[in-house]
């Protein structure tokens, strides 16, 4: 980030200004211009008077001034433009440049934030681990599970399934119901009978 200061002739020659500011000091730099446009319209006023009267020669004079005062607008403006050309640009740059430091100075801003979040984090974190430290150290948080009676641990225990899903209690199309009535109706056999297989 580069932290150069705005050029000290800026500082004190442009400022924020809203429009009717601009306006006000523009008439200020070229007056002529605001001058030849009333010059036009007092001509054309004046012929629009002369042609309802029916004086045709007034007429005629008119609209030549008219011409000769446009004309001397545009030389105005063009003169204007050309003396404050230097102006404009060094105008150009302070916007620039404001701009510029406007960005570094968000994005500054952005980096400060993300580093306070991540010192908040870390400090927040640091905490924690504290705080589980002292509570196993001083004996209060349990090291294990906690114990659980044996109706729990066979709730917890998950049932065992077949490849069809259904569950020995009955699944989906009650087939472990047939399972288990099956197993029932067979004759039991010795635990000698079963060592043979």
């Amino acid at each position: 980030m580069s932290e150069t200061p705005l050029p000290s002739s800026m500082d004190s020659d442009f400022f924020n200004e809203n429009r009717w500011e601009k306006f006000t000091r523009r008439i200020k730099e070229e007056p002529l211009v605001p001058f030849g446009v009333g010059l036009t319209c007092w001509a054309f006023y004046n012929a629009a008077r002369s042609i309802r009267s029916g004086n045709s020669t007034r007429t005629n004079r008119m609209f030549r001034f008219r011409l000769y005062a446009q004309s001397f607008t545009i030389v105005a403006m063009l003169g204007g433009s050309f003396y404050y050309n230097a102006d404009r640009l060094k105008r150009n740059e302070y916007v620039k440049l404001k701009k510029k430091r406007e960005a570094q100075e968000k994005k500054r801003r952005g980096v400060i934030e993300a580093i306070r979040l991540q010192a908040n984090a870390a400090k927040a974190k640091e905490e924690k681990m504290q705080q589980i430290e002292a509570d196993t150290q001083g004996g209060t948080l349990p090291v294990g599970p906690p114990p659980m009676s044996d109706e729990e641990r066979a709730a917890a225990q998950p049932q065992s399934t077949s490849l069809l899903g259904e569950t020995e209690q009955g699944g989906i199309f009650g087939i472990g119901h047939l399972k288990t009535f099956w197993k029932s109706r067979r004759p039991k056999q010795s635990d000698d009978d079963e060592s043979s297989r």
